[in-house]
């Protein structure tokens, strides 16, 4: 009997698609907005002011995960530029492998938390910001869209038998939950015995 295909067994082969097609991509993402977070730490504090950080026993400064930045925007609103390049769940699930610990740097404490600094909307990294956020949000609405396709067609089928019928392709991704075994067809070995005079101790050699 073919194997069904349970919640777990759906769940494992729409990640395993979503982090062949995707994980490149995101990859990519999280790189592009760590070096991005670097790059504002590094305008936020001159090369002076991290000498100095850097040359300060460890644990005389808090050390963060991000900085608070506001980018172009009006009010009290800020964004966190995370180090890691920090992205959604739905595309760290896309990932084959995410960044697994925070990347932290040290800040003075007056910089640890709230806004470390404004950027007007026509500032280079304003508009770096504006062209990754816009960056995120497409691959995010991609990744989306693509889970819920798959997602649909594992859930037209019952067994991962019937899904690699309807859908080949998907093979390399469920063919390892298929327990179920091909039937032999019944061989009338007791009429082959009798005409063979079997059973014998040991085969003469051909």
């Amino acid at each position: 009997m073919s194997t069904r295909l349970t919640k777990d067994i759906r769940e494992a082969i729409t990640k395993a698609v979503m982090v062949h097609r995707f994980s490149a991509s995101v990859s990519e993402l999280y790189a592009e907005k760590g070096q991005f977070a670097h790059s504002v730490y590094e305008d936020v504090f001159d090369k002076k002011t991290r000498e100095l950080i850097d040359s300060l026993p460890p644990g005389f400064l808090p050390e963060v995960n991000c900085l608070g930045v506001r980018f172009g925007a009006t009010g009290f609103s800020y964004e966190n530029v995370y180090f890691d390049g920090h992205l959604k769940s739905d595309l760290r699930n896309a990932c084959s492998a995410p960044p697994k610990s925070e990347t932290k740097r040290r800040v003075p404490r007056n910089k640890e938390n709230g806004c470390a600094k404004s950027y007007e909307a026509g500032n280079r990294l304003s508009s770096k910001y504006e062209k990754l956020k816009a960056k995120e949000e497409t691959l995010l609405e991609q990744v989306k869209t693509a889970k819920r396709s798959v997602e649909a067609a594992l859930s037209a089928v019952t067994t991962v038998k019937r899904l690699i019928e309807t859908w080949p392709e998907i093979a390399p991704f469920a063919s390892k939950y298929e327990t179920e075994k091909p039937q032999l067809p019944a061989l009338p070995t007791q009429h082959l015995n009798s005409i063979l005079e079997l059973p014998v101790d040991e085969a003469v050699a051909a």
